[in-house]
């Protein structure tokens, strides 16, 4: 016997939704038809019920729950099963009597048809309930309609049947009835969960438009997401006109720049026309290619700045400095980028972010990366002079060389098309003063493509051809990048015992001693300052739990004080009678 009836020493039973003790009754002797007082359906053989009050029970319906959490009609409150003249069902807006499942907080109160409607995981039912919308949503055919039905959710017209309620004009493709209660991390709001509700109005964070109706809403925050922005696509989703990205907060739109209108990706910071994925609200842009070539949101031990977390950041200022190429460009003052989690003015490019150390100079206890970017504000501190292009970098110390001034770097070159060498020479050569003047439109004689001034040439006088650096990048490379200690020639043991002789110069030593020992104090210090944090972030994930333990026990204490309440007033109820 169910733990909701207590049976007596008479066979009769006491059942918590009625007042009365209920007995057996036969109903093949009865005259009139019985209806169950639960269900409202015909009962037939034998019931349990009262006659003094014409109350009646199906065996199966005996069971029916006193308290219903997280109804999909009501799911702030708990509902209890209480007994009630006369009210209005919140479900199909019917006067109604008898049993109702009631909300002690608000003026809610549902029949029990409603409160046990099917689902729409249910197989195809009449009538079903759905926490979508705060009625009863009825099975109907749209060609039946007078006027066009268009689904609430995707806005779309509705063809074949579908569930809806008509007094709020509110329909459900099937297919769209599977849209999640909650959504966590949502890229548009990813700090906390948003929850489905229905608004009378409101302005949407991610379109900015007024809507009404269905909106994921954050309950901590003064943020709303109509359906449609919330449910975006990927970028990678084939046919997509609008998209949701991690880049960026507010929805994109896919568009063509057209001729004349130049416009930056914000990835890449390349300039080019096409298809871009556009936010007019903020002339954010970016390449359809690059939206789906994701870079990692966050990045541990990145050989730029290996003790911090990176993350990716956009940056709308008057200019953006990057702290691994050194560029500062007023035009980049729309870009994403990578920042420091603890060092909010340590930021880089995203395309610098992919560059590898990987060349050694002397002994210099850091490798130093290669950029090819013109640009760089700074000098190289070698030669003084300053560095346009093809110039290396050890970040994490902000030391720049020109690549034509590393100690390997060839200072002659050959060419398979060319009988004499090319020497490494300073430009602007005398004659490039006399062909092209004081312009500064200077031009690579092998690729024909435009070439700093400043920059260093490879330049064959008795052909009077100069070069520019990036045409023989690969043979400078293969340069700089062989070991110091390789035996390739004559040039390189000399410069190899060079170095062996620099690294026991005393005062070369003091200074590596004094590197050392600010080294290891930094190191002693950033241990500390991790043992802190996690120390915090422990700290606050415990009292992330205490709130979390707190609010469940605080909405139990509520529940049963309800339910005593409840108790009360029928113990009451049964004195009176």
């Amino acid at each position: 016997m169910s733990t909701t009836v207590k049976t007596k020493e008479d066979g009769q039973i006491q059942h918590f939704t009625h007042k009365h003790p209920l007995q057996l009754v036969d109903l093949n002797k009865e005259q009139d038809e019985v209806f169950c007082s639960i269900c409202q359906k015909l009962c037939s053989d034998v019931v349990y019920g009262c006659r003094k009050c014409n109350f009646f029970l199906h065996h199966s319906c005996m069971d029916i729950p006193r308290v219903i959490n997280q109804h999909q009609f009501h799911s702030e409150h708990s509902l209890v099963l209480l007994t009630d003249p006369s009210y209005e069902c919140q479900g199909c807006d019917k006067h109604c009597s008898g049993l109702a499942y009631t909300c002690g907080q608000c003026d809610f109160q549902l029949d029990v048809k409603c409160a046990f409607l099917p689902t729409a995981d249910c197989e195809v039912a009449e009538w079903i309930q759905r926490f979508s919308h705060q009625h009863s949503l009825q099975l109907i055919d749209p060609n039946k309609e007078e006027d066009e039905v268009h689904c609430s959710i995707c806005r779309k017209l509705c063809s074949d049947f579908i569930y809806g309620c008509k007094k709020c004009n509110f329909f459900l493709h099937h297919s769209c009835m599977d849209i999640p209660r909650e959504i966590n991390q949502h890229l548009f709001h990813p700090n906390h969960s948003l929850v489905l509700f229905t608004k009378s109005s409101y302005k949407c964070k991610g379109c900015d438009k007024d809507c009404s109706g269905l909106a994921y809403k954050c309950q901590a925050c003064l943020f709303e997401l109509d359906v449609e922005c919330a449910l975006l696509p990927a970028a990678n989703c084939e046919g997509a006109k609008w998209i949701k990205h991690v880049y960026h907060h507010h929805p994109l739109e896919l568009c063509d720049i057209e001729d004349g209108h130049e416009a930056h990706c914000w990835a890449c910071r390349e300039s080019s026309q096409g298809r871009h994925f556009v936010c007019h609200r903020c002339n954010f842009f970016l390449h359809q290619s690059c939206a789906i070539d994701l870079l990692p949101q966050t990045i541990q031990d990145h050989p730029f700045h290996p003790k911090h977390c990176l993350k990716i950041e956009s940056y709308n200022e008057e200019s953006f400095d990057c702290r691994a190429c050194g560029k500062y460009d007023s035009y980049d003052s729309n870009v994403l980028g990578y920042c420091c989690v603890d060092c909010p003015d340590f930021k880089f490019h995203l395309d610098c972010s992919k560059l590898i150390p990987s060349i050694k100079y002397g002994s210099h206890r850091h490798l130093f990366t290669l950029f090819q970017k013109r640009g760089y504000p700074g000098s190289c501190l070698i030669c003084k002079d300053n560095c346009e292009s093809f110039f290396l970098r050890c970040v994490s110390c902000d030391i720049t060389l020109h690549l034509q001034c590393h100690q390997l770097a060839p200072k002659t070159l050959k060419h398979k098309h060319l009988r004499h060498s090319l020497f490494l020479t300073k430009s602007p050569l005398d004659s490039d003063l006399e062909y092209y003047g004081h312009r500064g439109e200077y031009y690579c004689d092998f690729c024909e493509l435009p070439r700093p001034a400043e920059d260093p040439v490879y330049y064959c006088k008795e052909c009077d051809l100069s070069a520019d650096i990036r045409c023989f990048i690969s043979q400078v490379l293969l340069s700089v990048t062989v070991e110091e200690h390789s035996e390739v020639g004559e040039d390189k043991d000399d410069n190899f015992r060079e170095g062996k002789s620099f690294t026991t110069d005393p005062k070369v030593v003091k200074f590596d001693e004094e590197i050392e020992e600010l080294a290891s104090e930094l190191e002693h210090k950033e241990l500390r300052r991790r043992k802190l944090k996690a120390q915090v972030e422990g700290l606050q994930s415990e009292i992330e739990e205490l709130s979390n333990g707190s609010n469940e026990l605080e909405w139990r204490i509520k529940g049963l004080e309800r339910d005593r309440l409840s108790y009360f007033a029928y113990r009451t109820s049964r004195v009176q009678s």
